[in-house]
C-alpha cells in the first residue's frame, strides 16, 4: 500500500501498539497502524487511506483526529492503562515533515469520507466494530464519546447512548444483572450530584443529599467499561481483546 500522509504515534512503549496493529489486521486501510523499527528501536505511525485522498495538511489533521477519537473509544474499552492512549504527533508526507495547525476535536463525528466508505467484512474484533460504526449511528456516537477526554459528564452521556443501543431501559437493566445494575445506579447518583463532584455534576441541585457511597472517576470508568462491553457482546456478538499494560524496568532503558 502506497502511503501519502502519516502521523507519528506516541507513547511507543505503553501500551503495546504492535498487538493493536495485529487486531486491526495490520493493513486495515481506514485505521492503519504501522509497526516500524530503526537503530533506536521500534516506533509506530498512524495512517488512513481516507486521509490520502486529502491535499491540505490542516484538513488531514482535522480528519485524522476524528478517526483517532473513534479508535480511542475502542481503546478506552480495551486498554488496561486507559490514561496512556497513543497520541498523534508529527505529520509526514512521504519522508518530509509537514507543519500543520492543530485542530480541536469536532463535537460530532463528521468525516464524510469514512461514513461513505465501503464496509469491509473482517474477523478481527476491533476492525469489525469500526466497520460497523460506518452505518450504526448510535455505535459510532458511543465510540466517539468514549474517545473524548474522560469526565463524569462524558461517562454519563456514554451511559445514555449505551441504553439507546438496546432500545430502552428495561432491556438494558435485564441484561446488566443485579450487581452491575447496583453499581450503575450509584454512578448515576454521583454523576448527577453537585454535592459529590461539584462542577463535574450534570445538575446543580443543592437539595440533593450526598450519595451513600463515594465514587472516584476511575471507579466510574470501570463501571462504564463493564456496561458497554456487555452490550457490545450482546448486540454485535463481538468480544473485544484486552491490551495489558507493559511493565518497564527502569534498568532496561540504560
Amino acid at each position: 500500500m502506497e502511503i501519502k500522509w502519516r502521523f507519528s504515534l506516541s507513547p511507543i512503549y505503553n501500551p503495546d501498539l504492535s498487538t493493536l496493529a495485529a487486531d486491526l489486521g495490520h493493513c486495515n486501510a481506514n485505521f492503519n497502524i504501522l509497526c516500524l523499527e530503526d537503530d533506536n528501536g521500534p516506533y509506530y505511525e498512524f495512517n488512513s487511506d481516507l486521509l490520502d485522498e486529502l491535499s491540505e495538511p490542516n484538513e488531514v489533521h482535522k480528519s485524522a483526529i476524528q478517526l483517532k477519537q473513534l479508535l480511542d473509544g475502542i481503546l478506552f474499552l480495551t486498554f488496561e492503562e486507559r490514561t496512556c492512549l497513543p497520541t498523534l504527533g508529527d505529520l509526514y508526507n512521504d519522508d518530509k515533515r509537514i507543519i500543520y495547525e492543530k485542530a480541536l476535536p469536532a463535537y460530532h463525528f463528521e468525516f464524510e469520507k469514512y461514513l461513505n466508505s465501503e464496509y469491509k467484512a473482517t474477523a478481527k474484533p476491533v476492525a469489525h466494530l469500526l466497520e460497523l460504526a460506518k452505518t450504526e449511528k448510535h455505535l459510532r456516537e458511543l465510540l466517539y464519546i468514549l474517545g473524548a477526554p474522560i469526565s463524569f459528564r462524558q461517562l454519563f452521556i456514554a451511559f445514555e447512548t449505551t441504553q439507546t443501543l438496546l432500545n430502552g431501559d428495561v432491556a438494558f437493566k435485564n441484561l446488566m444483572g443485579t450487581e452491575l445494575n447496583r453499581r450503575i445506579s450509584l454512578f448515576t447518583n454521583v454523576a448527577n450530584n453537585y454535592q459529590a463532584i461539584g462542577i463535574e455534576a450534570r445538575h446543580r441541585d443543592l437539595t440533593r443529599a450526598l450519595p451513600k457511597e463515594e465514587m472516584s472517576l476511575d471507579e466510574a470508568k470501570n463501571i462504564i467499561v463493564a456496561m458497554v462491553l456487555v452490550v457490545i457482546k450482546h448486540r454485535y456478538t463481538i468480544e473485544l481483546p484486552y491490551y495489558k499494560k507493559i511493565e518497564i524496568n527502569v534498568s532496561d532503558l540504560f
